[in-house]
């Protein structure tokens, strides 16, 4: 009863569990159960090694080295470059380009047409190149210039024929290809010569016609002229201004003293025109004899004589007399100053106006000479640049004639006395070598999976122990892993009925019976209504339900940061409702909630918090986590925000929107963020057995399944599907009507 024979006739030890559950491992013993496979897959590894002894050929390696040279023609450095006549290798690297020519069709075909013609046993076919390229190996010298040949041949003179007339072919080829290259280069040098002399040509007619239309001199003197005319002007007006100055408070004190009184025209005697008129000085003199004669008069007769009062008589006539001139020469001279005035105003005007026009003048003066010096100035570049394309094809062509080949052969190849790579012997021993050591791995592996069965879920089933077995009368069978392990029942009633008590005490949060708010209406205030029933109608059975849900999680989590999934298996099953009414209950008790929208089919969180205008939803922040502050929108409920989400459609082979097409480093990602700023992060989901469903579980870690059946069989298959995604089910909601007796203990 202690082995059992296997499928060879010989008897197995049946396997041994260690105390933690695992299987003890003896090599010796492995190899000696599985024997048989071992001999059968060291004669497969002897077979191979047998046909690689005496079915391969050997092969000769023969090898040629070349040095390539720089091969970038000296054309005046950065002009060159400017005109785009770098080197040969255009502009890039000249080794690397030298590499891939020895490797093109051309050399190759040439080589083997020149190994035709110089051998009888070549043979130049269709399908030379690919006998070619097999036959020729190029392997750059790593820091250096130089390329090693290789060529490969069934012998050592066909080997080293083969290194040879490749590299000869390769050195002609390169040279050829220079010159080439130098001829395209001259006539792209000539070519950009005969352009500048063309544009050298329009250049000059546009100058000769600007000058004829603009009249410029060759001087700077158009100018010059100018500013200085300017200057004068400048001139003119101030001096015209000065004197207007002056004048202003002269008319002003005549204007005043015409208009003044008779007493202070008489006593304006400071005024030189008025001091040096004949007829005033004549009155003045007139009256200052008759003064004298009054006053003689007065001194011999009484007042009130005749004489006297004639002296006073003639006295006043000649006052008046002298005052009436003064006017009239102080009107004069008040007209004479105003024309004065009048004439230096109108002189400072034209003045100013000419001035005016010779500015615009200069403006546009400067301005045809700026632009002629511009077209100075690009003949000039233009005349250079030909002179340097002249000058630098010249240099060129003395270059390249004392240029030799890029390609120089520093050793050609030489005729290999022994064939490359192992030995048929070692190849045969190596191959022998490794084929035991696969084969003892795979008998290893083959064992140690056939002995462990799993189940589905990828967990190992639990069977009775070996000893018991033997003790039964039955021998261990071992499986393997595709097979189905025998289903032993070795429960009770009691304990069967015993573990589904603890079942339902552990994983069991709460029963949500029938919402009655609303009745069967369907609407959109029905339905937000049902969702916040812990708000609506607070005194029911459900509402009393998710407080004793909320109150439960609180006590078993407490004060930490949760993130949890709200899922079913089938729809209409009271997830969205179940999770409104918790975020709800969870805000109340001053915890930071976000309720997250997860399912694109239905997004009924819309129904419940309306959307605002222009919100960013759970597709842009998965795409952009840094909208995720602006796309959080707040609820009429303290400490409660909302994520929502658009709706899209799923198509059966479970395509469809850019949310389903969303990673898991995505969702874990917006977890992480949301889990910072919240103490509760309630997700919104579809059935697990969505594929976004399945990221989402696997990215959070944790779930709530909202059932509305009773049937075991549902609530364990939903529990395997959380798990199988990755996360570990919580807690389960049960949405089924909730039993008369039940309510009244409540």
């Amino acid at each position: 009863m202690n082995a059992q024979k296997n499928n060879y006739g010989t008897q197995e030890s049946p396997q041994v569990r260690t105390p933690d559950g695992q299987y003890d491992f003896h090599p010796l013993r492995i190899l000696v159960r599985r024997r048989w496979q071992l001999f059968a897959c060291l004669l497969i590894v002897g077979s191979v090694a047998f046909a690689t002894l005496f079915m391969s050929k050997p092969k000769y390696r023969a090898v040629a080295q070349v040095h390539v040279t720089a091969d970038s023609p000296r054309t005046g450095g950065g002009l060159a470059e400017m005109m785009g006549m770098a080197s040969s290798s255009g502009g890039g690297d000249h080794f690397k380009t030298q590499c891939e020519l020895l490797q093109s069709q051309r050399i190759l075909a040439q080589a083997a047409h020149r190994l035709a013609s110089g051998h009888k046993n070549w043979a130049y076919r269709d399908d030379v190149i690919d006998l070619m390229r097999e036959r020729v190996r190029i392997q750059p010298v790593p820091g250096s210039h130089l390329i090693d040949i290789i060529g490969i041949g069934s012998s050592g003179a066909e080997a080293a024929d083969v290194a040879n007339e490749v590299t000869a072919t390769f050195i002609e080829t390169s040279a050829m290809r220079r010159q080439m290259n130098n001829a395209r280069i001259v006539e792209r040098i000539k070519a950009q010569i005969t352009e500048f002399d063309k544009e050298t040509q329009i250049l000059t007619d546009a100058i000769n016609k600007f000058r004829q239309e603009h009249q410029i001199s060759g001087a700077e003197d158009g100018p010059a002229a100018v500013q200085a005319r300017i200057s004068q002007l400048d001139q003119q007006i101030s001096q015209a201004r000065m004197k207007r100055l002056d004048l202003a408070p002269k008319r002003e004190q005549l204007k005043n003293t015409l208009q003044g009184s008779r007493s202070r025209l008489g006593a304006e005697d400071y005024i030189p025109q008025i001091n040096s008129d004949q007829t005033v000085v004549l009155l003045r003199q007139k009256l200052n004899q008759l003064q004298q004669e009054e006053a003689r008069l007065i001194q011999v007769y009484l007042p009130g004589h005749e004489k006297v009062r004639d002296a006073r008589a003639q006295v006043a006539d000649t006052q008046t007399r002298l005052i009436e001139r003064k006017r009239v020469v102080l009107g004069s001279l008040y007209k004479e100053t105003c024309n004065q005035y009048a004439t230096l105003v109108e002189r400072e005007r034209s003045l100013g106006e000419l001035l005016e026009q010779q500015k615009q003048h200069s403006v546009q003066l400067s301005g045809w000479y700026q632009e002629y010096r511009n077209k100075l100035s690009d003949l000039e570049t233009t005349q250079q640049f030909k002179k340097e394309c002249t000058a630098q094809l010249r240099q060129f062509n003395l270059e390249q004639k004392m240029l030799q080949s890029p390609v120089v052969i520093v050793d050609e190849a030489r005729v290999p006395a022994s064939p490359s790579g192992l030995s048929a012997s070692h190849r045969a021993s190596s191959i022998l070598l490794l084929g035991l050591l696969f084969s003892v791995m795979f008998i290893m592996a083959m064992d140690r999976f056939s002995v462990a069965p799993r189940t589905a879920m990828g967990e190992s089933t639990v069977f009775p122990s070996a000893s018991g077995m033997q003790q039964a009368g039955i021998m261990p069978v071992l499986y393997w892993p595709s097979a189905a392990p025998p289903k032993v029942n070795q429960h009770s009633p009691a304990e069967v009925q015993e573990k589904s008590a603890v079942r339902e005490t552990a994983s069991v949060l709460g029963r949500v019976g029938k919402i009655e708010l609303g009745g069967s209406n369907e609407s959109d205030t029905a339905f937000a209504a049902r969702c916040r029933v812990v708000h609506t109608d607070q005194r029911s059975a459900p509402a009393a339900a998710f407080r004793r849900i909320s109150t439960r999680l609180l006590g078993r989590f407490g004060d930490t940061q949760q993130s949890v999934v709200v899922t079913s298996l089938t729809a209409q099953s009271g997830k969205t409702t179940f999770a409104c009414n918790l975020a709800l209950m969870l805000a109340q008790s001053s915890r930071k909630v976000v309720l997250v929208d997860m399912n694109p089919q239905g997004a009924d969180l819309g129904r419940v918090f309306a959307a605002e205008e222009g919100k960013f939803d759970i597709s842009a922040v998965l795409a952009d986590p840094n909208v995720l502050d602006k796309a959080l929108q707040e609820t009429d409920v303290a400490n409660l925000k909302v994520l929502h989400c658009k709706r899209e459609v799923s198509s059966p082979n479970g395509g469809g929107g850019w949310l389903y097409r969303t990673n898991k480093a995505s969702f874990a990602e917006l977890d992480r963020k949301l889990a910072q700023q919240f103490d509760w992060v309630i997700y919104d989901a579809e059935s697990p057995r969505s594929q976004l469903t399945a990221n989402l579980l696997h990215a959070v870690g944790k779930a709530m399944y909202v059932d509305a059946t009773t049937a075991p069989r549902s609530q364990s298959e939903v529990t395997e599907q959380i798990e199988h995604c990755g996360a570990l089910n919580i807690g389960l909601v049960e949405n089924t009507p909730i039993p008369a007796s039940a309510v009244q203990q409540r």
